[in-house]
């Protein structure tokens, strides 16, 4: 028995067609049949090195103009870069000579002015583009910071020498603000408790703008004497301690010598009716309301160098009457400044600085003698021979017109002179 023949199957199209899709598919899917190719991973921006610490602090007052200068950055720099053609200090816009180091070890980078930073005045540190990463890239611009000084220069003492041995009359010296300015002041503390001085729990012996101080009475004999200097600026309100100082000063017990001194020269002036009168070298010293005028005193006989135990200087005048005299209240004054006998004026110079009272005058035997002394005088002499002080002493009389004896043709008995005592050499 046949088999009947196999039948093929019906062509309905779809088969074909299908597999035509499929293959379009496809080939969309793989980009007409090429392959993508990958994306590159895009690096890291490296951010700009950058000030971690500045001193003094951005934007700081009040710094001591002495204060060290330095950057701190947050990564290692090339150190051929950091110099003074890159690194600059400046004052409104004014380069300052400046020494540029650098310490690796902490990316430290210090400067140091080649001059005195000024007070009160705003400084810029700045880092040109020209300084590198220790890789080579460069800073970006606008690195820098400011900083504004403070008000008053440290204390640096002049005289005596630290544990020198003195007499007690030394003047007390040191160095300040430049010139005396109306806010500039300073505070002079001494004494024999050192604990009290330092902290300043002591008496001020002087609150004025001058840069020395003539004691106006004596030192303790054979003590440690401490001292120390404060400055104050009154419009800012600023002050600086200074460090405490020493001398010793020598026994009561020192042998003394004296020598008697006569004036160096003397002038003053007179204010008239119409005009001034200028005189120098007369017979006559004038003092009173309408009088100015001083004497220089001729040091030259003392021992160079010597450590005064006293003095005192008389002077005569025409009145003989005690209660004039007392009434008239001469008195003997420090200048304010160095002047020249021939060329006094009316009211001054020489003008009395009105805290430099050294000693007022008492009457003494014979009749019509004036005394000023002892401390005050014995202070003033001293600075003078031993050149810590220049200008000659001016004297006044409170209330009304008081004529001493000058040199000249005056006898000399009644002639101004000083009598001083003073430690002999070596002892």
């Amino acid at each position: 028995m046949s088999r009947a023949p196999a039948r093929s199957a019906p062509r309905t199209g779809r088969g074909p067609r299908r597999g035509a899709a499929l293959a379009l598919a496809a080939a969309l899917a793989t980009g007409c049949g090429h392959r993508a190719a990958p994306t590159a991973p895009v690096a890291p921006v490296r951010p700009a090195p950058r000030l971690v610490a500045t001193e003094p602090p951005a934007r700081s007052m009040g710094v001591l103009y002495d204060t060290d200068i330095w950057a701190q950055f947050d990564r290692p720099l090339d150190p051929a870069t950091l110099n003074p053609k890159n690194v600059y200090l400046e004052l409104d816009t004014q380069r300052q000579p400046v020494t540029v180091s650098y310490q690796a070890i902490n990316r430290r980078v210090t400067l140091v002015p080649g001059v005195t930073l000024a007070l009160e005045h705003t400084y810029t540190v700045e880092f040109s583009t020209n300084v590198h990463e220790a890789d080579g890239t460069p800073l970006p611009p606008g690195v820098f910071f400011q900083f504004t000084t403070n008000s008053l220069r440290r204390v640096q003492y002049l005289y005596p020498a630290p544990d020198a041995q003195e007499g007690p009359f030394v003047t007390l010296g040191w160095g300040g603000n430049g010139p005396p300015v109306d806010s500039v002041f300073y505070d002079v503390y001494a004494g024999t408790d050192s604990a009290a001085v330092a902290t300043r729990a002591s008496a001020t012996l002087q609150h004025l703008p001058f840069v020395q101080l003539l004691p106006r009475t004596r030192w303790p004999s054979g003590a440690l004497v401490y001292w120390a200097v404060t400055a104050e600026n009154e419009r800012t309100r600023e002050r600086l301690n200074g460090a405490l100082q020493r001398f010793q000063t020598l026994a009561a017990t020192t042998p003394v010598d004296s020598v008697t001194i006569p004036v160096f020269d003397w002038g003053g002036s007179h204010r008239q009716p119409i005009g001034v009168s200028q005189y120098c070298g007369d017979v006559q010293i004038g003092t009173g309301p309408d009088y100015s005028g001083g004497i220089h005193w001729d040091v030259g006989t003392i021992p160079t160098g010597a450590h005064l135990a006293g003095a005192r200087i008389v002077l005569t005048t025409d009145s003989t009457s005690t209660s004039l005299l007392a009434t008239y209240q001469p008195r003997a004054f420090l200048p304010t400044l160095e002047w020249v006998s021939c060329t006094c004026g009316y009211p001054g110079p020489p003008y009395a600085e009105p805290n430099g009272l050294m000693s007022g005058g008492v009457a003494i035997a014979p009749a019509g003698t004036v005394q000023f002394g002892d401390d005050g005088v014995a202070s003033y002499l001293e600075a003078v021979l031993r050149g810590r002080f220049t200008g000659g002493m001016v004297f006044t009389a409170a209330s009304d017109l008081l004529y001493f004896s000058g040199s000249g043709q005056n006898a000399v008995a009644v002639r101004p002179h000083a009598v001083v005592r003073y430690y002999r050499s070596g002892s």
